[in-house]
């Protein structure tokens, strides 16, 4: 995540998920969308999957799975469409 995100250097996925949990805990009547972005042989296998649902197991929310436009100038690729399934 780091190498992706440099604000993760401040605000790192733990805190991240302790205050979403604190906020949206899982049974409240408000809920959270979490954008997440397929990037290929990076965070888009079936064990990403199940990482992200268990990281998100105790937040109530909505999780949005965007698939990566791929552009000139980026080592980054878009999932393949099995792995968005």
């Amino acid at each position: 995540r780091s190498a992706i995100m440099k604000q993760n250097l401040k605000y790192n996925i733990s805190a991240l998920i302790r205050t979403l949990e604190e906020l949206f805990p899982r049974g409240s009547d408000e809920s959270v969308l979490i954008e997440y972005l397929l990037l290929n042989g990076t965070n888009d296998s079936p064990q990403d999957a199940k990482r992200l649902l268990n990281l998100l197991s105790n937040i109530q929310c909505i999780v949005n799975l965007i698939e990566f436009n791929a552009h000139n100038g980026s080592s980054y690729r878009r999932a393949e469409e099995c792995n968005v399934a």
